[in-house]
């Protein structure tokens, strides 16, 4: 079996890789292929597909040939990227009541409750200029104090006082 994560329905039988390439970019997938850790390949044969990676889509919509072409169904990319976003979990004891809805500033930072016991999530998403490297996971704890903690405690003043407890990152 081929590297290729994906098999395509072909009018013809390709007669080498050129050819076989061109029928990747205008026929659909019938087959894909998991690849397990113990080397094993099962080959998945349907249909249709649902794309479902999460912020990789795009990119396996690339592997599936779709975006590829110039013209036809299938020409369109599927706008999808990993975008990485910081969630940063605060302790403000004096914050708002436990009927304190989600709060997103025009700005685009955001708080809301989490539980009992004066927790709130926060954070927002960075200018398109100040977009942080996919490469790592590590939480930018400066973007909370420069960028997050100055509107969200001119939103509310009882988080003028508050204690960073948990800051995590993903993909989205």
């Amino acid at each position: 079996m081929s590297d290729c994560p994906f098999r395509w329905r072909y009018k013809d039988n390709p007669q080498d890789e050129s050819e076989d390439e061109a029928n990747r970019m205008w026929n659909r997938v019938i087959e894909a292929h998991i690849h397990l850790d113990d080397g094993d390949v099962w080959p998945v044969d349907a249909c249709n597909f649902v794309i479902c990676a999460g912020p990789e889509s795009g990119h396996v919509a690339t592997l599936a040939g779709i975006g590829v072409t110039p013209t036809g169904e299938l020409s369109m990319p599927l706008p999808v990227a990993p975008r990485k976003r910081y969630v940063y979990c605060v302790h403000a004891p004096e914050g708002p009541g436990l009927a304190c809805p989600l709060v997103v500033d025009p700005t685009g930072a955001y708080f809301r409750r989490e539980g009992y016991g004066g927790h709130y999530l926060c954070g927002m998403s960075p200018d398109e200029s100040e977009e942080p490297a996919v490469d790592n996971l590590e939480v930018d704890h400066d973007f909370f104090l420069d960028r997050v903690w100055p509107i969200i405690a001119k939103r509310a003043s009882a988080f003028e006082n508050l204690k960073v407890m948990h800051k995590w990152t993903d993909f989205f």
